[in-house]
């Protein structure tokens, strides 16, 4: 099976490395590679920073590519996938990338990979890829509810930070000590 991960930076990088021993595949990052065979999956893991510039961008990149489904995993808007796969006419799925940065291809091999697809049986052409790849994989019943559940997920993450570096500061590095020691000795019980 021939696979594009488009953005190689600290999503599309360690998936393109987990892609590897499995099927052949392309990075496509700011240099674009000429010549290049139709590809079966196509993976989109550049960032959602404007978000017209995001549906432009994959839009452009499933019009040239032709991908028999096209798999999102940047972090975007509730709606954007629906979007896409509406203007382009074609297999679009949401699948969001979950993990530390630091750890990430470890990470995507340990989470569950969600996969929201408005046509169900392009979001289980994509659970059957990420499976070939050794990742575990749930099917939801819509690209908005895999979409929800990102921004809700690193919004939670986001405020569990603020909330440690506010007991940090308030409470001191011992309590800190305290608390960690803690969840691991409650952790080590589940």
């Amino acid at each position: 099976m021939k696979v594009f991960v488009i953005g190689l930076g600290e999503v599309g990088g360690p998936l393109m490395e987990l892609i590897q021993p499995h099927h052949e595949v392309f990075g496509i990052d700011i240099k674009p590679l000429e010549g290049l065979p139709r590809c079966e999956v196509m993976h989109i893991c550049f960032p959602y920073v404007e978000p017209e510039k995001f549906v432009k961008e994959a839009l452009r990149y499933i019009a040239e590519h032709k991908p028999r489904i096209t798999i999102i995993n940047s972090t975007v808007g509730p709606g954007t996938t629906r979007r896409i796969a509406a203007e382009s006419r074609s297999a679009v799925v949401y699948s969001p990338v979950r993990g530390k940065h630091k750890k990430m291809k470890q990470d995507m091999l340990h989470y569950v990979k969600f996969v929201g697809a408005e046509d169900q049986a392009a979001g289980k052409i994509a659970c059957e890829h990420f499976q070939s790849i050794g990742m575990r994989t749930r099917l939801l019943s819509s690209p908005e509810a895999a979409e929800l559940a990102k921004v809700t997920e690193t919004t939670y993450f986001g405020l569990m930070i603020a909330w440690a570096q506010e007991v940090e500061r308030n409470l001191g590095p011992a309590m800190m000590k305290l608390l960690r020691s803690t969840r691991k000795s409650l952790s080590s019980r589940l």
